[in-house]
């Protein structure tokens, strides 16, 4: 690349060295979808179903915080990604995936390992949240929503409607919400075995797309040059 005059540019350097740590709040807008699904698992849920069968006592590798699991499987909920490969990759590289990972990046197989393990927790927490959000907002709802389908907002919001239609409401509302809750768990299941099928059982090609031989700062450049020598127009 020829140089530029400097004056007319931003200064743009990719490998520079950041002079304070970056604070993750930063990295989202307010009013973002991620923003509003970590405060809700902050200071509205009750984690402790999350908590059981973990003890740490005779050593070992510290298990991820049960935070970090519900907020990316809920967010993953909301914005359709159901492959736990793909959500893995998503810690590094989708800038929300990787707020509420805290910038920590498990792996694919400890992910899917712990949706199955907490298959019905985690039915019941994005049941709870849609209708926290349900409440609150109807538009929030239909952002969290899987397909982006909206979902009729709550009949107790209608004064008319008599008690018995505003519980039948309510019941009708909490199956079209378990019905897409469950649809999500299966085609994260059906997906994540399919990529095991595809992949290995330990395998993520999503992390690294280039073959071997291309993945370092100096061996993709070094191939192109040698084939620009090679290449006659």
């Amino acid at each position: 690349m020829q140089d530029s005059p400097e004056g007319n540019f931003r200064r743009y350097e990719v490998h520079q060295t950041l002079l304070l740590p970056p604070n993750l709040e930063d990295w989202l807008p307010e009013g973002h979808l991620a923003r509003f699904i970590s405060g809700l698992v902050d200071h509205e849920i009750d984690l402790g179903p999350f908590l059981k069968g973990y003890d740490n006592q005779e050593g070992g590798t510290p298990a991820f915080h049960p935070a970090l699991m519900p907020k990316l499987c809920l967010y993953g909920y909301g914005v359709g990604t159901v492959s736990s490969r793909r959500v893995a990759r998503a810690t590094y590289e989708n800038v929300a995936f990787r707020f509420l990972a805290a910038d920590q990046h498990p792996t694919f197989t400890p992910l899917a390992r712990l949706r199955e393990r907490n298959l019905g927790n985690m039915d019941r927490l994005i049941l709870e949240v849609l209708r926290l959000c349900q409440e609150a907002n109807p538009v929030a709802l239909a952002r969290v929503a899987l397909d982006g389908t909206k979902v009729k907002a709550s009949a107790s919001k209608h004064k008319a409607v008599s008690h018995g239609r505003m519980l039948e409401k309510e019941k009708q509302l909490n199956e079209e919400l378990r019905k897409s809750i469950q649809e999500y768990f299966r085609k994260a299941k059906e997906t994540d075995e399919e990529e095991d099928r595809k992949f290995g059982k330990e395998n993520n090609p999503y992390l690294n797309e280039l073959p071997e031989g291309w993945k370092t700062k100096k061996e993709p450049l070094q191939r192109i040059r040698a084939a620009r020598k090679r290449f006659v127009l």
